[in-house]
């Protein structure tokens, strides 16, 4: 029997929850469910969904409950050792709204990039709720999409935070789609809304990066970016003049600046860039038109597109950060973890045979990978 398993166990980060289940869209794989909608109208509040690989889309799921939804990672098959999966199979989900009544919710290593069709414009909605935690996901954008394309809206929240995830408006699977919004805001806007650690890269092949273009400033929320990496096209981007600190920004274009209005005219702080004119005049932030010598890009042998914007341990990088540490996605408590793979233990083989010695026993034999 070789069927990739997760061993069920309730981490710290899980107290909370009153039961685990599993949920597998595959056909002949034993789980407690087969679809991640029907698991999540079924089980109470505080639950556990443990979402087992699949090459099948687990589809657009609306939340209305507290729950915690784990999967397995994403582009699992880019990372060596320590980084890399038992199975490169990850787990696809197409697009999440977190409805009313869903506060406290938490979800962690899924690729949001599922191509189920629907009247879904985002990968993620968060709708008047607080406390929701987006943790170690992949979110790019739709293939194709009439009336809009967003990677994040929220609506009323307070609290939120999406952390350690590769956020990119270029479509991994259809290069030649690209563009639409990284973030926008319904409503009142979003108080303490939190981007930390992420990746927001578009491969060098993408636009810029867009938060909040062309909506009603009064609409602007509390929002600050810490220990994040973009890179894109920043003559393109429009950043709103959030609060960002300790973070790279990151061109791939020979124009400077970004637009001002909608640019990094806020709080900023402890910042790098390639490119000038994108920061306040007299702030506390970089420039460094050459950053071939901060990061692993510049040397043959990365092996992912993750690691090509891990800092290297020489780079003065690693001690410009406001609290001394690294700038970027892998600084600060709770750095990037490549290919998002949550902290669990794997069995990823498992036989069991009759012990020939003793008559009604079974010998079990396991191999577990545990990450961090």
């Amino acid at each position: 029997m070789k069927k990739i398993f997760l061993l069920i166990m309730i981490l710290p980060l899980l107290a909370h929850s009153q039961q685990a289940y599993t949920v597998s869209n595959v056909a002949g794989m034993t789980a407690n469910f087969r679809t991640l909608q029907g698991a999540i109208d079924s089980v109470a509040a505080g639950s556990t969904l443990y979402l087992f690989p699949s090459t099948v889309d687990y589809g657009n799921v609306n939340i209305n409950k507290k729950l915690f939804i784990i999967g397995t990672g994403y582009m699992l098959d880019q990372n060596t050792t320590p980084f890399m999966a038992p199975t490169a199979t990850g787990v696809m989900i197409s697009s999440i709204y977190f409805m009313p009544g869903s506060s406290d919710s938490y979800i962690q290593g899924v690729a949001m990039n599922g191509v189920t069709t629907g009247v879904r414009y985002y990968r993620f909605f968060l709708d008047s709720v607080s406390n929701i935690t987006i943790n170690r996901c992949l979110v790019e954008i739709w293939g194709a999409f009439p009336n809009g394309n967003y990677l994040f809206i929220t609506k009323n929240t307070n609290n939120c935070t999406i952390s350690q995830c590769y956020i990119t408006e270029t479509n991994l699977e259809f290069f030649n789609h690209s563009g639409g919004e990284t973030f926008i805001e319904e409503g009142t806007g979003s108080q303490n809304l939190q981007f930390n650690n992420n990746l927001f890269d578009n491969r060098g092949n993408g636009p810029g990066f867009t938060f909040n273009h062309n909506v009603n400033p009064t609409n602007y929320g509390n929002i600050i970016f810490n220990h994040n990496t973009f890179q894109g096209d920043l003559g393109s981007s429009s950043f709103c003049n959030y609060t960002f600190f300790n973070n790279f920004f990151v061109s791939n274009a020979n124009n400077s600046g970004i637009s001002s209005s909608l640019g990094l005219n806020g709080v900023t702080s402890s910042n790098i860039s390639n490119r000038s004119g994108i920061f306040p005049a007299n702030s506390f932030n970089l420039l460094v038109p050459n950053l071939d010598g901060v990061f692993q890009y510049s040397a043959f042998g990365y092996h992912s597109f993750e690691q090509k914007w891990q800092v290297y341990d020489t780079s003065f990088a690693k001690h410009a950060a406001n609290d001394g540490g690294e700038v970027g996605s892998f600084g600060g408590a709770n750095p990037y973890v490549f290919s998002g793979i949550p902290p669990l233990p794997e069995i990823y083989n498992l036989s069991a045979v009759p012990d020939p010695k003793n008559r009604g026993r079974v010998l079990v034999h396991l191999k577990a990978k545990a990450s961090y």
